[in-house]
């Protein structure tokens, strides 16, 4: 029998130092020690060894692969199922967000016609102080989709600055033609005569004529005097538009009301947006 070379006394059979604690370094180096003792080319058992190796990576790579696929391709499926069969459409998250959201209302415009009244050839309110009441009217009014906005100003002569009797408001509704704007009469003062406690000075009203007069018919104005806040226009807006006083103090509706807090809550804007179109079909 064949010695055993003295190099291959301390290294395995590739000719290597032996590594015992690898079990699959051992069992290529045993591998190739028969091929050798059998005479066959070490290197191809080598190369068959690495071609297991391959295999098995691309093996484990696959299966991972179709372990994120799978999901995916099922879940297209049972969209698509759903779809079909349910009479309720599946959003498309593919959109941009914003194709998701419903557009908000379009803003109904309130048109305004103010008449201003002058005393001593200057008028009773500055602009200013009308372009901050018509602000603050926005500011109440546009979350519930309604915008004011002034269509003209009208100069009023002298004698309309002071509203102190019942002829002085239907001389007012002669000047308030059914045009489809609002009519805002900016005067010096206003007056109501109570039984009992006698005139009454208030700074602002709204105004309906309900008599028998055909030329009157169905016309109606608001009336804020010049030391009114900003907040009065917006609250003869609101009584114009159907809504009745309110006693908290934090709702424009109320007369003791303060502060620029304030403000409709949603029951007022659903009755507001209501008023405007049976305002719109008055001026008819």
């Amino acid at each position: 029998m064949e010695s055993i070379p003295e190099p291959w006394s301390s290294r395995d059979g590739c000719g290597q130092p032996a590594l015992r604690s690898c079990p699959i370094h051992a069992f290529t180096c045993q591998t190739s020690s028969l091929s050798h003792l059998a005479g066959f080319d070490p290197d191809v058992t080598l190369s068959f060894v690495d071609i297991r190796s391959t295999a098995g990576a691309l093996l484990h790579r696959s299966m991972l692969l179709l372990l994120f696929l799978v999901p995916l391709i099922g879940n297209a499926f049972w969209v698509a199922d759903v779809s079909a069969k349910s009479p309720h459409r599946v959003p498309d998250l593919r959109r941009p967000p914003r194709a998701l959201h419903q557009p908000r209302a379009a803003l109904v415009r309130l048109p305004l016609t103010i008449h201003l009244a002058y005393v001593r050839g200057r008028p009773v309110i500055e602009r200013r102080a009308l372009w901050e009441s018509v602000a603050r009217a926005n500011i109440a009014l546009r979350p519930f989709g309604i915008q004011v906005e002034i269509r003209s100003i009208v100069r009023m002569p002298e004698q309309y600055s002071r509203i102190a009797r019942l002829r002085d408001r239907r001389n007012l509704a002669e000047h308030a033609p059914r045009d489809g704007s609002v009519h805002v009469f900016m005067v010096d003062s206003l007056h109501l005569r109570d039984v009992r406690r006698g005139d009454i000075g208030i700074r602002g009203m709204h105004w309906r004529y309900r008599g028998l007069r055909w030329k009157l018919v169905k016309r109606e104005y608001v009336v804020v005097t010049a030391d009114a806040p900003p907040s009065t226009l917006v609250h003869e807006l609101g009584h114009l538009l159907g809504l009745p006083h309110e006693n908290d103090r934090e709702n424009l509706m109320c007369s003791c009301r303060s502060g620029d807090a304030v403000g409709f809550d949603r029951r007022q804007g659903a009755v507001m947006r209501s008023g405007l179109q049976r305002f719109i079909s008055r001026q008819q």
